[in-house]
């Protein structure tokens, strides 16, 4: 490759996130906002007892999936500027996956949003498959899904205990800045359910997001595995379109994925996560 000017390359990328200009004084305020509440301390019958235990402090955050995960790295020129890699075009259609755990290791079912204009053509969860889904003509979580979400998952598991008819709890609900996650129709919500609702700054997710700074890449790295298994199997003449392109997996084999994959990131590294973020851990930093 060398005598022909070609080098082993990474495909060039221009997503990233910006770091604030005062993000020491924006993470300052986020913590100072959780130790007001966390450290609250209430008498009940078998003595003092904390506001917001850890089983009482969550995160959910979410994250693209792809259809297609093409390698980052291909044969090129050297010197050049600009790394394409070819794909089947699956790497262009997504769905989103909506995780959220709990500060003492408990995970919630993922809550999956696909590409759908309507829900009559969602795809069937397989039984033992502990994920929810809905849809929405971009793939994306806005407000309505989000709302969703909180009735499907965040209320009946965590709110309720897993029970309908279970006494409701206080509950911290932290979330980065989307425009979704604070909305007018989402604080009546947490109002009505006595929900505290967390913000994380703007730019400051990869520093006090718990599921983004340990927990997603895990999680997607386990989906891209069984990605790339699936992709090494012995194909079905199904598996093709008629110009010879690999079909995209079904959508059922997907939340298989996003099922197994959930499956694999262990308790201790949730925990792990609201500790390094500095939700969990004592003021002194311990």
């Amino acid at each position: 490759m060398k005598r022909n000017g070609l080098s082993y390359r990474a495909r060039t990328t221009t997503a990233s996130q910006r770091v604030p200009e005062d993000a020491l004084l924006a993470a300052q305020k986020f913590w100072k906002f959780i130790f007001e509440h966390r450290d609250i301390v209430v008498q009940t019958t078998t003595g003092p007892a904390p506001l917001y235990p850890p089983s009482s402090i969550g995160n959910c955050d979410e994250t693209p999936l792809f259809y297609e995960y093409p390698s980052k790295r291909t044969i090129e020129s050297v010197g050049a500027k600009n790394i394409p890699v070819m794909s089947f075009g699956g790497d262009k259609t997504k769905c989103t996956v909506l995780l959220s755990a709990l500060a003492d290791g408990t995970k919630l079912p993922p809550f999956v949003i696909f590409q759908l204009k309507t829900g009559r053509v969602l795809p069937r969860v397989p039984p033992g498959i502990h994920v929810k889904c809905t849809y929405q003509a971009a793939g994306v979580c806005d407000t309505r899904t989000y709302l969703e979400w909180c009735e499907k998952v965040w209320l009946p598991y965590v709110v309720r205990g897993g029970g309908v008819f279970a006494k409701p709890k206080l509950l911290f609900l932290i979330a980065d800045a989307y425009r979704s996650h604070y909305g007018p129709e989402v604080k009546k919500m947490a109002s009505e359910n006595q929900i505290l609702l967390g913000i994380v700054p703007s730019g400051m997710t990869k520093y006090l997001q718990p599921l983004d700074v340990c927990i997603m890449k895990p999680f997607k790295d386990y989906v891209k595995r069984q990605y790339n298994e699936w992709l090494l199997r012995d194909p079905d003449p199904n598996d093709f379109t008629a110009r010879g392109n690999r079909r995209s997996p079904p959508r059922e084999i997907l939340i298989e994925w996003v099922h197994n994959a959930w499956e694999q990131v262990s308790p201790n590294l949730i925990r792990k996560s609201f500790l390094v973020t500095g939700i969990s851990c004592s003021k002194s930093g311990s």
